[in-house]
């Protein structure tokens, strides 16, 4: 969009202040300027503006009404020679609205548009047909909208939208546009941070799935008691929402192939993905930290994402498979190796319980152990380790030594560890270590989960033999 710039009076702590306020939500900009606007001795007290405001509401010039939630001060200017004074405030959300204030800001329903979420949806309304002597018959049908209910109060939609830019097709250039809305509805009013609550929820999801960062494109807000009447039906007006989050003009849309899981995979009631994510997401949440920091920040080193992907594995085992030694030795015992044959209990017990962990100075459970666990997976799949070994036990000595090299330096296990391409490899095989275990807490069949696991692993493989080959 074009950047907006409104003028008028804005009431801060029962008091009005001229100001102008500027708004780009594509690069994320809200900015609330105000000017005095008489001379020195009459020049607004910093007092009268407190460094963080909950909510202003302005009067525009001509017309109009704003509210703004959440405005922090940036800047205190005052020019002498001119006799002027500006206070410069950074805007959370700004609303096209009048609410009377910070708690009375509440919607029933919300409509928020993400990039790259159409793919990921499967509402792809768009067909061609071809016919036989070359030609072809471009079609859209709307797809239905994909409804979960979150609890009794609260659901969500995802509504696919269909426009184009002219109804003229005789034109050199016709853009078709088609684009997916999140809607969620509650059956209670409910204020703005319950819905972005959800939405970044959702949205987290959706990063995990297709391993690109989404953006919040738009955001629309409902109201009960606001609305007009056309043919006897009711037309709930539309409240526009500018947030601080920016966004691109376009997004490469992501593989169906790549994505560790699209919408359709769920539906119908496949699987509970909602109910399951919802539950879990506050014990998930550092682990996604983690897990998405990767996607979210496109130049972090190498080293980092390794660490992160280590500390996420670290995460996943305290926090879903045990948290103390004695837990953990009782599930080496009677959980893991309890179908093992006995002569080979003993060779997998010495990884899974080694000296280091038996020691009874030690009493928490050590990385490699969880790594151990992790990678051995009850026995039930078998991770590409890059070698020709059944068990992981090598490559996690290894993986451990990396982290441990990084995080405390020693120069004697400069030999032992991951670098140059060896390291990416060995990310990517964490990454699907970590993938498969969030799949199976998401609530996917276990067919579904080793298929998937299959096919990142069948092109990890494949680049690995060309990488020795490279290498030799």
């Amino acid at each position: 969009m074009e950047e907006l710039k409104y003028s008028g009076n804005w009431e801060i702590s029962g008091k009005e202040f001229f100001g102008n306020l500027i708004i780009n939500d594509k690069k994320g900009i809200i900015r609330l300027i105000l000017h005095n606007r008489d001379n020195l001795s009459n020049l607004f007290n910093d007092r009268d503006i407190p460094s963080k405001i909950q909510f202003i509401k302005g009067k525009l010039n001509p017309y109009g009404v704003m509210s703004l939630l959440n405005a922090n001060v940036i800047s205190r200017n005052t020019n002498i020679s001119y006799s002027t004074k500006t206070i410069e405030l950074d805007i959370e959300y700004c609303i096209n609205y009048d609410f009377q204030d910070y708690n009375n800001v509440k919607f029933s329903k919300m409509v928020f548009r993400l990039s790259n979420t159409l793919a990921w949806s499967g509402l792809n309304g768009i067909s061609i047909d071809y016919e036989k002597h070359g030609g072809f018959i471009l079609k859209h049908n709307f797809k239905k909208n994909i409804t979960y209910s979150i609890d009794n109060n609260t659901t969500i939609s995802f509504v696919p939208y269909f426009h184009e830019n002219t109804h003229i097709f005789s034109h050199e250039e016709t853009i078709i546009t088609q684009f997916v809305k999140i809607q969620i509805t509650s059956r209670t009013n409910q204020d703005l941070y319950f819905y972005i609550e959800i939405l970044n929820k959702i949205k987290t999801l959706i990063e995990m799935s297709i391993a690109r960062n989404i953006d919040v494109k738009e955001i629309i807000g409902y109201k009960r008691d606001y609305y007009r009447v056309f043919d006897n039906r009711r037309i709930y007006n539309e409240i526009k929402i500018y947030s601080k989050d920016s966004y691109k003009d376009s997004y490469e849309e992501p593989r169906i192939n790549d994505m560790l899981f699209d919408l359709s995979s769920t539906t119908p009631n496949k699987v509970p993905l909602f109910q399951n994510w919802f539950s879990k997401y506050e014990l998930l949440k550092p682990i996604l930290n983690l897990y998405n920091s990767v996607i979210i920040y496109e130049k972090m080193p190498t080293e980092t994402i390794f660490l992160n992907i280590v500390q996420a594995l670290e995460t996943y085992h305290s926090r879903f498979i045990c948290n103390k030694k004695e837990d953990y030795k009782k599930r080496v015992e009677n959980d893991i190796l309890k179908d093992v044959p006995e002569k080979l209990k003993e060779a997998h017990y010495e990884y899974l319980f080694d000296k280091t962990q038996q020691d009874k100075n030690t009493n928490y459970i050590i990385l490699k152990s969880r790594l151990n666990d992790l990678m051995l997976a009850n026995f039930d799949i078998i991770f590409f380790n890059m070698s020709n070994k059944a068990f992981p036990y090598d490559f996690v000595k290894k993986v451990v030594d990396t982290r441990h090299y990084f995080t405390h330096y020693s120069k004697s296990k400069e030999n032992k560890i991951f670098k140059g391409k060896e390291l990416l490899f060995a990310i990517e095989i964490l990454r699907i270590v970590l993938s498969y275990y969030l799949l199976k807490e998401l609530g996917f069949e276990k067919e579904f989960v080793e298929k998937k696991v299959r096919e990142m692993q069948k092109s990890l493989s494949y680049a690995w033999d060309l990488y020795k080959l490279e290498v030799k």
